[in-house]
């Protein structure tokens, strides 16, 4: 009796570590994949603050007169930008791409400077690729 007993036991044993096992791969798998990112994540607004920077950091350069193919140097343009913020307001999901994952969003670009405040309002596209890396496309600026 005692040896069926702990048969039975060993093979209820077996199961359950086999099933935590299961589970746990199922977590790891599900916690490592790239969900798609939504229109108010930190890394989309970085990314769309980012890409308005730099081309507002070109209009600014034809203003200024800088030659074409010539860029601003960083001094230049950290000495132009200082006291200016970027940053964005009413930030709204128009659609989302099922198969892709992408959104397409709109929202207003504020910029805060000593002259005063410009809202302009924006609209972005945004996915993952598959490389993981954040793709943002930007119009209206």
């Amino acid at each position: 009796m005692k040896t069926k007993l702990f048969r039975i036991n060993t093979i209820c044993f077996l199961q359950t570590a086999l099933n935590m096992l299961l589970i746990m791969i199922a977590i790891l798998s599900f916690g490592c994949s790239k969900s798609p990112t939504t229109c108010d994540s930190d890394d989309t607004v970085k990314a769309v603050i980012s890409t308005a920077g730099e081309t507002y950091k070109e209009q600014l350069s034809a203003l200024v007169g800088v030659q074409p193919g010539m860029e601003l140097s960083e001094d230049e343009w950290r000495s132009m930008r200082a006291g200016m913020n970027f940053s964005l307001e009413s930030i709204i999901e128009q659609s989302v791409n099922k198969e892709t994952g992408g959104r397409q969003c709109s929202a207003d670009l504020i910029i805060n400077s000593t002259g005063g405040k410009e809202i302009i309002p924006i609209k972005y596209t945004t996915e993952l690729q598959n490389s993981g890396d954040l793709r943002v496309t930007v119009s209206g600026l």
